[in-house]
């Protein structure tokens, strides 16, 4: 065998990894709405003063840091979505992950904090204090509860997204003979 990848298996190769591309590129846009949501809450509740500062540090911690990385990953990741060069553009794609490594260290003091205390019994008494602020995310304690934890479970899923893949990022990306 000469090492080379067949014709099919390198196109198949492309079009998941084009899928994975443009998914990744639609759960950020959403990821960055859920963001400016607990960021327009955090404000909401500090210029109305519902809840004491250290309490608002307990529950949204690192919140704001954690949108502006955000706010850069995905206009990076969305300028190399919209290339039309695949093989340039999965290059970048697979590199942007490194070139954020430590940036994504914002969530750290979020996740730290959020692990530390016992969140759905401080939620319970937290959240009829911030209810009156007719935010969408105060409608209900679930609702709050799911919106803190997505901070929490997005930082995990860049290195298992990248560790996981199915077909290496280097097959295909060679022209087929």
């Amino acid at each position: 065998m000469d090492g080379r990848v067949p014709h099919a298996e390198a196109a198949a190769a492309r079009d998941y990894r084009k899928h994975l591309i443009t998914e990744t590129v639609y759960t950020e846009r959403n990821y960055l709405q859920s963001l400016a949501s607990l960021c327009d809450l955090k404000r909401t509740i500090i210029n109305r003063r519902l809840l004491e500062e250290v309490v608002v540090q307990k529950l949204f911690s690192s919140v704001d840091l954690i949108y502006e990385l955000h706010q850069r990953f995905s206009a990076t990741l969305e300028g190399i979505e919209v290339r039309d060069a695949w093989k340039q553009k999965l290059v970048e794609y697979a590199s942007l992950f490194v070139d954020y490594e430590q940036g994504f260290g914002v969530y750290l003091p979020y996740i730290a904090n959020l692990s530390m205390f016992d969140r759905l019994t401080y939620l319970r008494g937290v959240l009829p204090k911030i209810q009156p602020t007719g935010h969408e995310i105060t409608r209900d304690f679930y609702v709050l509860d799911g919106y803190l934890l997505r901070p929490y479970s997005r930082f995990a899923k860049y290195s298992v997204l990248m560790k996981a893949w199915p077909i290496p990022w280097t097959v295909g990306l060679s022209s087929p003979r």
